[in-house]
C-alpha cells in the first residue's frame, strides 16, 4: 500500500529490521559467555530468525534508490545526494567510537576506521552501502532482467559458499561486496513493475508462511551443525547461502501479509523513520550495559540479559536517534539561515 507516496511495506519491512538487528548483536554477546543448555536454545533461535535483518536493508536500499528514479539525474549529482545522506551521522558516530574504543589518536588509523567502517564492528554496513551506491549503474543495467539476477545470485551464493566452508578471510569479511550484492540486486529488479509482483504475493500468503517456516527451520539446523566444527562467527553469520532463501521468504511474507493492526504497523513505521540513527548508536549503548552488568558481577551467559538489554538497549538507541535528527535539521535550517544572510549583505 502507498501512503503518503510512502510504501508502508518498506517501511515496516525496515523497522522489523532494525529491531532484529539489535537482537542480533545482543543474543552474540550471550554465546561467548554461555553453557549449553534450553537458554543456548533459546538464543540461539533468536539469533538466527533475525538473520534476515542486514539483507532486508541493503533490499531496500535497492530498491527504493529504483522507485524513486533517484539515478535519473547526473551520475556525480546522484552520488554526492546519496553520500551526503548518510555520511554525516556515520563520521559522528567513527569518532564516538573510536574514542569509546580507546584507540591512541592515529589520524591514520582513524581514516582507515572511517573509510572502511573499522572503528567498531556494526559500523562496515555503511562502507558497503556507498561501494554499492557507486556501482549503481552497473547493477541496474544488468539486475533489471531475470538472467541479469540470476548472475548476481551466483555470485554471491559462491562467495557466501567459500566464504562458510573454506574460512577464506578475504570471502567471509562484511566488506566483500560479493556477499550483499545480490541482495541490492533484488531490490532493484523488485521495483520494476513492483506494484505487479506485489498483488501477486498477496495472493501466495499460505505458500509464503509455509516457505518460511521451513526455512527457518533450516537456518537453525544448520546453523546448530555448523557449530560443531566452526566458530560461532563463522557459524552465525548472516553470510551463509540459506539466509539468501530465509531474507528473501521473509521479506515476501511481510509484503504479502495484511496489516490490519495499526497500532503495530504504527510502531514499526516510527521505527524505521529513525532505524538509521538506531542502527549507529545502538551498540554503543549496548557496550555501556554490558559494563553496568558486568560491574554488578553478572555474565552475559543468562536469558534474561538477551531481554532486558533488548529493553534497554531499544528505546535508548531509539530516542538517541531522535535528538540527533533534530540536531541535524536545526544545524542545516541555521546553516540555510546563515547563506542566506550572507546573500543579502
Amino acid at each position: 500500500m502507498i501512503h503518503n507516496k510512502r510504501i508502508e511495506e518498506m517501511d515496516i519491512l525496515r523497522g522489523v529490521a532494525i529491531l532484529s538487528v539489535i537482537l542480533i548483536h545482543i543474543s552474540s554477546s550471550f554465546f561467548g559467555e554461555s553453557h549449553p543448555g534450553l537458554s543456548s536454545g533459546i538464543i540461539l533461535f533468536i539469533n538466527q530468525a533475525s538473520r534476515f535483518a542486514v539483507p532486508i536493508f541493503i533490499i531496500l536500499s535497492g530498491w527504493g534508490l529504483t522507485i524513486t528514479k533517484k539515478y535519473s539525474q547526473k551520475y556525480l549529482n546522484f552520488l554526492v545526494g546519496q553520500i551526503s545522506k548518510i555520511f554525516g551521522m556515520y563520521l559522528v558516530w567513527n569518532l564516538i567510537y573510536f574514542a569509546f574504543s580507546n584507540q591512541n589518536i592515529n589520524l591514520i588509523n582513524l581514516v582507515k576506521g572511517i573509510l572502511l567502517g573499522t572503528s567498531y564492528y556494526h559500523l562496515y554496513y555503511v562502507p558497503v552501502i556507498l561501494m554499492l551506491y557507486i556501482i549503481y549503474p552497473i547493477i541496474y543495467n544488468i539486475s533489471r532482467t531475470n538472467i541479469g539476477l540470476i548472475f548476481f545470485l551466483l555470485i554471491t551464493l559462491i562467495s557466501q559458499y567459500y566464504g562458510v566452508y573454506s574460512g577464506i578471510s578475504v570471502l567471509t569479511n562484511p566488506l566483500n561486496i560479493f556477499n550483499w550484492i545480490f541482495y541490492f540486486a533484488f531490490g532493484i529488479w523488485f521495483a520494476e513493475n513492483f506494484k505487479v509482483k506485489v498483488a501477486i504475493i498477496k495472493t501466495k500468503v499460505s505458500l509464503l508462511l509455509t516457505l518460511f517456516f521451513i526455512l527457518l527451520i533450516f537456518v537453525i539446523f544448520e546453523c546448530y551443525i555448523n557449530l560443531q566444527n566452526q566458530s560461532v562467527d563463522l557459524a552465525t553469520t548472516s553470510m551463509r547461502p540459506s539466509v539468501i532463501l530465509f531474507s528473501l521468504a521473509f521479506m515476501l511474507l511481510i509484503i504479502g501479509l495484511k496489516w490490519n493492526f495499526k497500532s503495530l504497523k504504527a510502531i514499526f513505521i516510527y521505527l524505521a523513520n529513525a532505524s538509521y540513527g538506531m542502527y549507529l548508536s545502538h551498540v554503543l549503548v549496548l557496550e555501556f550495559y554490558k559494563l553496568l552488568i558486568t560491574k554488578l558481577g553478572i555474565n552475559f551467559g543468562v536469558i534474561w540479559f538477551v531481554f532486558s538489554a533488548f529493553l534497554i538497549v531499544t528505546p535508548i538507541s531509539l530516542l538517541i536517534s531522535i535528538i540527533m535528527d533534530k540536531g541535524k535539521k536545526s544545524v542545516k535550517e541555521y546553516l540555510n539561515t546563515f547563506s542566506k544572510q550572507l546573500e543579502i549583505k
